[in-house]
């Protein structure tokens, strides 16, 4: 996945992308399958923080990707990290609303909130290596 033409900067910022991407998603898989679907019930502070833990790594890729798109000195690939976030934004909010008419007329269960952020995420990323690929 890494590309020797990347300057250390990419490399160090991909690295932590897919360390962020990698930890929302386990923490959203353990927190979803363990107190949910094992009915624990929890209140008070502990049922805050269990609601707010998986979000934490989804923030930090939020401070990642704004730092490295203001650090980033080649025009054309910060353009081309933009244009993928804004393709997976659409991805995102196409997926969530053939989901929601699912979840209505067909009474299927709700995907747990977190699944969006990583529905995204992957989007990003895979819009990212299109575009990237389809430039050489």
């Amino acid at each position: 996945m890494l590309n020797k033409n990347l300057s250390r900067f990419q490399r160090r910022s991909l690295a932590l992308f897919s360390a962020s991407i990698l930890l929302t998603a386990l923490i959203t898989m353990f927190i979803h399958d363990y107190f949910r679907l094992q009915h624990h019930s929890t209140n008070g502070p502990l049922a805050w923080t269990l609601a707010l833990l998986p979000s934490l790594p989804f923030l930090g890729t939020i401070v990642l990707a704004l730092r490295y798109i203001g650090r980033e000195r080649d025009e054309y690939i910060r353009a081309q990290v933009l244009l993928a976030l804004l393709q997976g934004s659409f991805i995102t909010l196409a997926f969530t609303v053939v989901y929601a008419f699912f979840e209505n007329y067909l009474k299927i269960p709700s995907a747990p909130a977190m699944a969006y952020v990583d529905v995204f995420l992957i989007a990003s990323m895979i819009a990212l290596r299109i575009d990237l690929r389809s430039a050489q």
